[in-house]
């Protein structure tokens, strides 16, 4: 990473007219401005493109818009966005937040003293749709449901060095979810960086993209995690989870076995890549196990994940004693 951080925000839009313009704002009140913004709208209805026009005309910074012929969806979207960045730490923006002045500046600071990592994170206070803040942070509802803070994924807080997205980019087109991807492939790679401090307001309304239990503005608790679950309806059987599982693993191997890729990027080192594919092993291992776990009566379950559970398995790979109770009592 230079001494002097070229800094580019890539933003995603598609119908942000409500709320659009506070973003655009705040970019303008960084205590250090971002060199550049590179938008992608998916083609809007809305306003939003009139908006964007208007603060292109009086920005600070450049502003690259680009409209897409075709719907991408918002992951395939800030796929696109990200990779017309040219700058060498590449800030990721939703449409409806607004960032506290000192958050460039900040996390460029960050990057600078943490050279190991390549993908960042910051909190954020929760808000109603009028932006009135709460005394609620993302971390702290993630605390509250005893959730690993690891799991804490929010684009719209991320940050990534240029030479990440050489391996993370393009997104596998069945991950709805660009941050989901990003900050996995940063997990396995051991490149991920949370700072607890909040740097922004996220902007809680209807429309949200997002629609997870843990943003509210409102304090939760670790009940509401299993009221959550219970309420929570999926369209994807477990077997097929775990088959998708499995296919993010096995497209992380790939990449990090690309030799052009291996030779672009500096940290993908051999004892690195070594150490990941023993991870990666063991993860396939450990879903293969519980395959086999669920076709067997409950009382052979109880025993096999009995053993799953003192291998460590369920917290290293699944979602905790959730799932070990889950497996015993559900098929």
């Amino acid at each position: 990473m230079p001494t002097t951080i070229k800094t580019s925000i890539a933003m995603a839009t598609y119908n942000g007219a409500s709320y659009i313009k506070d973003q655009l704002e705040s970019f303008k009140k960084q205590t250090l401005l971002a060199d550049e913004l590179i938008i992608c709208d998916d083609g809007s209805k809305d306003n939003t493109i009139k908006i964007i026009k208007s603060f292109q005309k009086h920005s600070p910074f450049d502003v690259k818009l680009y409209i897409n012929d075709k719907r991408l969806g918002y992951g395939q979207n800030f796929g696109k966005a990200l990779s017309l960045c040219s700058g060498d730490l590449i800030f990721l923006s939703d449409q409806d937040d607004v960032w506290f002045k000192n958050k460039i500046e900040e996390m460029v600071n960050i990057v600078k003293h943490t050279p190991d990592k390549y993908f960042f994170m910051n909190d954020t206070i929760l808000t109603d749709e009028n932006l009135k803040p709460s005394k609620i942070t993302k971390l702290r509802q993630i605390k509250a449901v005893k959730n690993n803070i690891k799991s804490f994924v929010q684009g719209s807080c991320s940050a990534v060095k240029k030479d990440f997205l050489q391996l993370a980019l393009p997104i596998p087109v069945d991950y709805k979810s660009h941050d989901n991807w990003l900050s996995e492939l940063a997990i396995v790679l051991d490149l991920k960086f949370i700072y607890p401090v909040p740097l922004q307001f996220y902007r809680i309304h209807a429309n949200n993209t997002g629609k997870l239990y843990l943003n509210t503005p409102k304090k939760i608790y670790f009940y509401h995690k299993f009221i959550n679950r219970l309420k929570k309806k999926t369209s994807i059987s477990l077997d097929q989870k775990f088959e998708q599982e499995q296919d993010r693993l096995y497209e992380i191997i790939e990449r990090i076995s690309n030799k052009e890729i291996i030779d672009k990027n500096p940290y993908l080192n051999k004892n690195l890549i070594g150490k990941v594919m023993i991870t990666i092993r063991n993860n396939l291992k450990a879903i293969r196990e519980r395959k086999k776990l669920h076709k067997k009566p409950r009382r052979k379950r109880v025993l096999l994940a009995i053993g799953l559970w003192m291998k460590g398995n369920y917290n290293n790979y699944f979602n905790g004693n959730y799932s070990f109770i889950r497996d015993i009592f559900f098929k």
